[in-house]
C-alpha cells in the first residue's frame, strides 16, 4: 500500500522504512541561492534608510553582488583566523596561513569592484526622500516598541491569572 504524506508530498510504503536521500548539489545550490538572495533583500530592506540618510545612494548592484559574496564570507573569517592563530605560534608560519585568506579575500575585493564600476550600479538619491525614510524609521521603531509593550503585557496578564 502507498501513501503520499500531506507535509512533504513523498510517497511512502507502509510498513517500510525508505532511505532519505540528500538533494542534489544542483538543487543546493538553487536553495542556497534563493536564501542568500532573501537574506540579502531582507537586509537592505531594513537597512535601506539608513544608507540613504548616510550615503545619499542606494545600490541597484548589491543583491546580486551578494549573491556571488556571501558564500565566501564564512571561509575569508575561518581563513582569516587561522591565519591569526597560526601567525601567533610562530610569524613565518602565519604568512604561509595567510595565502588562503589573501586568496579569498581578494576574490571578494575583485567582485565588489566589478560591480561598483558597472554603469547605473547605484542612483543618487535626493534630500526630501531622505526625510521619508527618517519617518519610515520612526514609524518602524514606534511598531517594535508597541509589540514589545503588547507581548509584555499578555505574558504579565497570563501570569496573574
Amino acid at each position: 500500500i502507498r501513501i503520499t504524506t500531506r507535509i512533504t508530498g513523498i510517497p511512502e510504503t507502509l510498513g517500510m522504512r525508505h532511505r532519505y536521500t540528500a538533494p542534489s548539489f544542483s538543487r543546493r545550490l538553487v536553495l542556497g541561492g534563493q536564501k542568500i538572495l532573501a537574506e540579502t533583500i531582507g537586509a537592505e530592506l531594513a537597512v535601506l534608510p539608513l544608507l540613504v540618510i548616510l550615503f545619499g545612494r542606494i545600490s541597484l548592484m548589491s543583491p546580486v553582488t551578494n549573491l556571488l559574496v556571501l558564500a565566501a564570507i564564512p571561509s575569508a573569517m575561518g581563513a582569516s583566523f587561522g591565519t591569526a592563530i597560526a601567525d601567533f605560534f610562530w610569524h613565518p608560519f602565519g604568512i604561509v596561513a595567510g595565502a588562503g585568506a589573501w586568496l579569498i579575500l581578494s576574490y571578494l575585493i575583485a567582485v565588489i569592484r566589478l560591480f561598483a564600476r558597472l554603469p547605473g550600479a547605484s542612483i543618487e538619491v535626493a534630500t526630501p526622500i531622505m526625510i521619508l525614510f527618517i519617518f519610515a524609521y520612526a514609524a518602524f521603531a514606534r511598531r517594535l516598541i508597541i509589540i514589545a509593550w503588547r507581548k509584555k503585557r499578555n505574558k504579565f496578564s497570563t501570569d496573574q491569572s
